[in-house]
């Protein structure tokens, strides 16, 4: 779908991944459409939890292991950014989100990128 809206694609995040639903179907996607697998997401209850909570798994338990594979995708996909498009998406505010995303979550991958690059 993306490619039909003529969208870049920086690669494919397979969600869900385990035991119910299995796992390399965000490999096989990333191979047929050229571009790199950034990560697998496990199903995870606690980030479920999490998200009905409306805290993001990378606020509340940073040094879980699904908390920590979404930072390495955030960090992947900030080291493939366009620095005019990340320019103009760090400056949105918690009241000015991403549409359809939630706004706490997409604040916190912001600061983390952020910090990820005062570091580098």
């Amino acid at each position: 779908m993306a490619r039909k809206t003529n969208m870049r694609l920086l690669g494919v995040i397979e969600n869900m991944t385990g035991e119910v639903f299995g796992s390399g179907g965000g490999a096989a996607l990333a191979a047929q459409l050229d571009v790199p697998l950034l990560g697998q997401v496990p199903l995870d209850p606690l980030l479920r939890r999490q998200g009905d909570l409306g805290e993001p798994i990378v606020a509340s338990h940073p040094d879980s292991e699904t908390a920590q594979t979404i930072v390495a995708i955030a960090e992947t996909i900030d080291a493939r950014r366009e620095p005019a498009r990340y320019s103009s998406l760090a400056a949105r505010r918690v009241d000015d989100p991403v549409p359809g995303a939630n706004a706490e979550a997409v604040e916190q991958i912001f600061r983390l990128a952020r910090r990820a690059d005062h570091r580098g």
